[in-house]
């Protein structure tokens, strides 16, 4: 269900095309968008959550939040050594 998402306003708004970034949103805007996801990169697979209520700003505003969020961990993740184990 998360890998045939099609809106790319969240989790993957700022990553590039090729990154694996299966999600579900789930929405009652203006006032909640949340996003929940994995973030695949070559050295981990990191589940990420984003929850929002009572937004009053623009809702755009919202989902670049959550993408540059996404962004910062998947840059975190992507230029890490792969953990040996």
């Amino acid at each position: 269900m998360m890998g045939q998402q099609q809106m790319r306003t969240r989790i993957p708004r700022f990553m590039l095309d090729d990154a694996n970034t299966p999600h579900k949103t789930g929405d009652f805007p203006p006032y909640i968008a949340n996003d929940v996801g994995l973030i695949e990169t070559p050295s981990a697979r990191v589940v990420v959550v984003f929850f929002s209520a009572h937004h009053r700003g623009y809702y755009s505003e919202l989902e670049d939040a959550i993408g540059r969020m996404s962004e910062q961990v998947w840059g975190y993740f992507n230029y890490r050594e792969k953990q040996k184990g």
